[in-house]
């Protein structure tokens, strides 16, 4: 069973917090301020990032990675047990420090009702930037979750490449595996409902790649700062 299947079927049980993991919560805390109020936890902050959910993913995937360096190294990364710890430090942010962390990029990066206006926009915009085809048959929340997965995946990929063959690939490189296999995800939705005879995969996947290129290649970025 592949990262991707593993994650699913994570997914899809009714989780609770690994007694492993609840003794840690004050040190997920601890990483997850330390990157809040970091280097880029003042104004700088709006050159670096251009969202405040950009500004917010970084700051957990930063914290994710701290915790499992220090603490859940003895697992290994592409097992259902890391999967499970990983998703419900998600969880566990998400549902803690979203807002607080957003309204921080929001309060340093735009004033009133601008972001707000902003952000409504920028979603929008991201919306219509999606083929009609895919947005009418998969879910936003579902095309955001093939995504992140696909996008970890590429991550760990990209990781044990450069450490055991040792070389890195490209960016572009890194673009094209996170879409192909964001586009094994979502392919039975579209080519279940789709004419047979029908040429759409070249033009769903172009526009992939466009709508997230700017996520992924600050991931690219991110990681090579680590390697």
């Amino acid at each position: 069973m592949n990262l991707q299947e593993t994650i699913r079927r994570v997914l899809r049980e009714n989780r609770k917090l690994s007694n492993f993991l609840r003794r840690r919560l004050e040190n997920l805390d601890y990483e997850v301020e330390r990157g809040f109020n970091g280097p880029f936890g003042g104004s700088n902050i709006c050159i670096f990032f251009k969202s405040d959910i950009e500004f917010f993913e970084s700051v957990m995937e930063n914290a994710i990675d701290a915790m499992y360096y220090n603490y859940f190294s003895h697992i290994d990364d592409n097992s259902g047990e890391w999967a499970h710890e990983y998703l419900d430090m998600v969880d566990y942010i998400r549902k803690k420090y979203q807002d607080k962390i957003m309204k921080h990029y929001d309060d340093n990066c735009g004033s009133g009702s601008i972001p707000l206006k902003e952000s409504i926009r920028k979603v929008l915009r991201e919306e219509n930037n999606l083929l009609i085809m895919i947005r009418r048959r998969v879910p936003h929340d579902d095309l955001e979750r093939e995504f992140i997965e696909s996008l970890d995946k590429s991550s760990g990929m990209l990781v044990r490449v450069s450490q055991n063959e040792g070389f890195i690939r490209d960016q572009e490189s890194f673009e094209h595996i996170t879409i192909s296999m964001m586009m094994d995800g979502i392919h039975h939705e579209l080519h279940s409902t789709t004419p047979e005879n029908s040429e759409w995969y070249d033009d769903v996947f172009n526009n992939l790649r466009d709508h997230y290129k700017h996520r992924i290649n600050v991931r690219y970025n991110n990681l090579l700062l680590d390697l």
